[in-house]
């Protein structure tokens, strides 16, 4: 034997707080059968766009008939198809972000390692680093170590 029943999450809670679940169990197990149980299907709580619930009418256990249209919802959000842009704009760094990560390092004993990456840049000192270079001078910085 077959039994097929559908129901929302509300429905089944429904269904169980009053006890429909256990009997129907019961039922096909072969226990007690009732002449006629009628479980009706939970209402939605907002108005749905499709053919209203209608009750099940159960014969016995031996001849279920769950023959109900299940209310469909709209989903709550758009299933978006497009992927969402992500900025992929790079941090604005000032002249103070880069000096405070450098003095880190040099803090840590890199002097050295600071001196020649501002001579990677063609700069004898971080005053004379171009705007423009700000954004590959932190990410050498932080490859050192620094936390910019």
């Amino acid at each position: 034997m077959e039994i097929t029943i559908r129901m929302n999450a509300d429905e089944m809670l429904d269904a169980a707080a009053r006890g429909l679940l256990d009997g129907l169990a019961e039922c096909a197990k072969g226990g007690p059968q009732p002449a006629q149980l009628d479980i009706s299907t939970a209402q939605p709580q907002q108005p749905a766009t499709a053919q209203a619930a209608q009750p099940v009418l159960v014969q016995g256990a031996r001849d279920i008939a769950a023959q109900t249209a299940v209310p469909v919802e709209a989903p709550a959000q758009p299933i978006r198809d497009t992927p969402i842009a992500v900025p992929t704009q790079q941090a604005a760094y000032t002249q103070e972000d880069l000096a405070l990560a450098a003095t880190q390092l040099v803090d840590a004993g890199k002097l050295q390692q600071v001196q020649e990456l501002l001579a990677k840049f063609g700069v004898q000192a971080l005053t004379l680093l171009p705007k423009e270079q700000y954004g590959a001078f932190a990410a050498e910085l932080r490859n050192m170590g620094a936390k910019v």
